[in-house]
């Protein structure tokens, strides 16, 4: 595992990790760690850019040249995020990996593949989005 975490501006922890793909293109995926009112979220951005300064404008709307492998990619970048923060993370609340979709089908696709990985659909108060409880470190 070779995520990257840093501290924003209003002390919010995010773990980034990203690759080179075979079109020149580059995969980001971002886990911001967040409070709501009674659990902690990892909130899941997936980004498929050529050059950094497109990441802020296309957030989930852009997938790249390159099919599926960057969605396996990141399938498999969730699954290291669970062992990452099961050993380095703390907090007192439930946490829990949350994704959301800006479209349709993209919501179709991240439901067929992510509910087989132990994502279930829940509403913490922000809309139904799929989640997935991680134990973190005591």
């Amino acid at each position: 595992m070779s995520f990257e975490a840093y501290r924003d501006d209003e002390g919010y922890l995010t773990v980034i990790e990203k690759k080179r793909l075979p079109s020149g293109m580059t995969v980001q995926i971002e886990f911001e760690m967040s409070d709501l009112s009674n659990v902690c979220v990892a909130n899941v951005f997936l980004n498929v850019y050529k050059k950094r300064k497109q990441i802020s404008s296309n957030t989930l709307h852009q997938t790249g040249k390159d099919g599926v492998d960057p969605f396996i990619w990141a399938l498999k970048k969730i699954r290291d995020f669970e062992a990452y923060a099961s050993e380095y993370l703390t907090n007192p609340l439930p946490a829990y990996i949350q994704v959301c979709w800006d479209d349709n089908r993209r919501g179709r696709i991240y439901k067929r593949f992510l509910l087989r990985e132990g994502f279930e659909l829940k509403d913490f108060g922000e809309g139904t989005m799929l989640y997935k409880q991680i134990k973190l470190a005591d």
